[in-house]
């Protein structure tokens, strides 16, 4: 009895590492397509400044974001530049 209790204890005990380790996996994707979704839409909405681009930017890459966004963000970065040389011209 003591032995079915100790492997019933074993089996609960990997589920729960597999549980954990999905939900965690499941968080940081989560995670991630915040960032992407808040950087398309202030992009987009040309609400954000370069300082808060390159902020998300750095975010999303950190969390092993694709490189969909990497033009997208190239893309605005040179947009914000080209406003700030008309503004000084």
């Amino acid at each position: 009895m003591e032995r079915d209790q100790n492997q019933l204890i074993a089996t609960l005990n990997e589920r729960l590492t597999t549980l954990e380790a999905t939900y965690l996996a499941s968080q940081e994707r989560l995670e991630r397509e915040i960032l992407r979704v808040q950087l398309l839409q202030g992009m987009d909405s040309k609400r954000l400044s370069e300082n808060e681009v390159l902020y998300f930017y750095d975010s999303y890459k950190k969390s092993n974001g694709n490189s969909f966004i990497d033009k997208k963000v190239e893309d605005y970065l040179q947009g914000l530049k080209r406003q700030r040389e008309e503004v000084d011209e």
